[in-house]
């Protein structure tokens, strides 16, 4: 398999290093007692990085360059008043830009840099000059051509394969790059929102997303599950701090650090249970949040919501749900219906019930 060890007719040099890539994920796991400050120092250097590539201020910014940070609206849709639970609606039409994710009908499309000579269209590359940052191990970091927020990155993985095609070691590199930046990884799995058939990982900030001046928690990460597994018992659960009826609508099993000698490792325990998902004819998404990897089995046929028209993917699974225009065809017109609108009229109920119509039963591959 060729590897591609630079980025494609460019000289730009890495304007981000990750302090901490020579530990081994073992090291990572366990724990060095230079952790914490050294994510401190990698974040602080991954923002900066991304904001030195931002226009200087009284420059037009053209849409969907490096580091664009997109006009963004946002509302929280509650469940019910003062239950504490919520999608966040952010619209984004910055992203209707991008190449469209696919329904299953249709091939995965392979998006590339336009100027790559290469014949196989696989290795066509993908790293747009302008938007690189740097490297570390298997992966290239690159800041996102069509942002969902400030600091939206990407991983782009060095060896040329396709979306979905997830190696253990790929797995164990995504969680060490959560660990030592704090940001959050997601990965989507085919026609579960990828829409670049070539292996490569979604990079969010979590602080990104501020309404009235308060940062907007992901719900997933505010306390809100349908399932979760017990690392010990193999036993799942309903959440039994949450006495609702209806809870998190996606069916995601949580895989927490243990002992690796006892096959309680989260990478390999994730990495396998993929496979299952992908052997059964379904897809994925992952959601890694430093040692924490949220695995959600998804149905490939309805990863396209009805209620957004757009496919939800790793930030879906997250509870934040992007929107944006949706045009439609009805007896050769256009009809258009814009992420406003989408994002005042649409209820938490709508959203719940179109995840979980996405959702597949996550546990059933956990052996």
């Amino acid at each position: 398999m060729q590897i591609i060890t630079t980025p494609t007719r460019t000289n730009k040099k890495p304007t981000l290093e990750i302090i901490g890539e020579d530990f081994n994920y073992e090291q990572i796991m366990h724990g060095t007692p230079s952790l914490n400050s050294v994510r401190e120092r990698n974040l602080s250097a991954y923002l900066l990085a991304c904001a030195i590539s931002t226009p200087e201020p009284g420059r037009k910014a053209k849409p969907y360059q490096a580091a664009y940070c997109p006009s963004v609206q946002m509302r929280l849709t509650y469940e019910r008043k003062n239950s504490g639970k919520y999608f966040t609606l952010i619209t984004n039409t910055s992203r209707d830009q991008r190449p469209c994710p696919p329904s299953k009908k249709e091939p995965l499309p392979v998006y590339y840099y336009k100027d790559d000579d290469t014949n196989d269209p696989l290795q066509k590359h993908i790293v747009i000059p302008k938007n690189y940052l740097g490297e570390f191990k298997d992966y290239y970091v690159s800041i996102n051509q069509y942002p969902i927020s400030f600091a939206a990155g990407i991983l782009i993985g060095k060896e040329l394969k396709r979306q979905g095609d997830l190696e253990l070691k790929d797995l164990e590199q995504l969680i060490q790059f959560s660990c030592l930046t704090g940001l959050v990884v997601g990965y989507n799995g085919p026609y579960a929102g990828a829409s670049v058939n070539r292996n490569h990982a979604q990079l969010f900030y979590k602080d990104s997303l501020r309404l009235e001046g308060e940062t907007v928690t992901p719900p997933l990460f505010n306390g809100i599950r349908w399932h979760e597994l017990n690392e010990f018992t193999k036993e799942v659960r309903n959440n039994p701090a949450d006495d609702s009826p209806r809870q998190y609508p996606l069916n995601v099993v949580v895989f927490k650090p243990g002992d690796r000698n006892q096959g309680r490792d989260p990478a390999t325990r994730a990495y396998k249970a993929i496979k299952r998902i992908l052997e059964d004819g379904k897809t994925f998404n992952l959601v890694i949040d430093g040692k924490e990897v949220y695995v959600f089995a998804r149905n490939p046929d309805k990863c396209i919501l009805s209620c957004t028209g757009k496919a939800a993917a790793f930030l879906e699974c997250t509870g934040d749900i992007v929107l944006g225009h949706v045009t439609e065809q009805v007896q050769r017109q256009s009809i258009v219906t814009t992420a406003a609108d989408i994002c005042n009229n649409l209820s938490y109920y709508e959203v719940f019930d179109n995840l979980a119509d996405s959702s597949e039963d996550t546990s059933r591959y956990i052996r």
